[in-house]
């Protein structure tokens, strides 16, 4: 986990502020890249407006831009791919995502990977947490879903689906974080969060 920074936005003074979350210290953003990035996007609508911001930041900071999300289905089962790329992934298990295309959004994106990855079209995702790589210059933005259980497969034999009980996240052979940001997901899903945004 000490390869991630969670993004956690916040009021002060009046004015959008953003902070980290590490072993439960919450501090101010020292990161000056990633501030500015994240204040650009907090006065940007979620819709077709912020096509171009995000076109330009994945340009100019030469930033990778993914989504990856958690579709629980019945408050008991995740919905994940078992991980043949890229290489430091190989063999995890991990939620469903990928790269946000040029002209793309996160919600967009998450739309369509879920979409191509499993066959199925689910709307409505909810933001979880935003995560920077700082090993990959990688910002992550990841998201939830739940539901009734999905006839889902995935055209790509090299990365399966697999439907994993949520109490047994552990004994499996997942991304690290994943043992953190499920349970938080579970936690968001029971107790939802005032004035939750849902994009569809």
């Amino acid at each position: 986990m000490s390869d991630y920074i969670t993004i956690q936005r916040t009021t002060k003074n009046g004015q959008p502020s953003f902070s980290r979350v590490f072993d439960n210290t919450v501090t101010e953003l020292c990161l000056d890249e990633i501030t500015a990035l994240l204040a650009t996007l907090n006065h940007i609508p979620h819709d077709s407006r912020m096509v171009s911001t995000f076109n330009y930041m994945q340009r100019i900071n030469k930033l990778t831009l993914c989504v990856c999300g958690f579709y629980i289905a019945d408050y008991n089962e995740v919905l994940l791919i078992k991980k043949a790329r890229p290489r430091w992934q190989y063999d995890f298990l991990n939620g469903v995502g990928g790269k946000i295309e040029d002209f793309e959004t996160p919600i967009d994106a998450m739309v369509r990977e879920f979409k191509e990855e499993t066959g199925c079209h689910v709307p409505g995702w909810i933001p979880l947490v935003t995560l920077y790589r700082k090993d990959k210059n990688c910002l992550v933005y990841f998201f939830y879903q739940s539901g009734t259980h999905l006839t889902a497969h995935n055209s790509d034999e090299d990365e399966p689906i697999m439907w994993i009980p949520v109490n047994q996240i552990g004994n499996h052979n997942v991304l690290p974080n994943l043992k953190w940001l499920i349970p938080l997901a579970m936690d968001r899903l029971q107790t939802p969060v005032m004035n939750e945004e849902r994009f569809v």
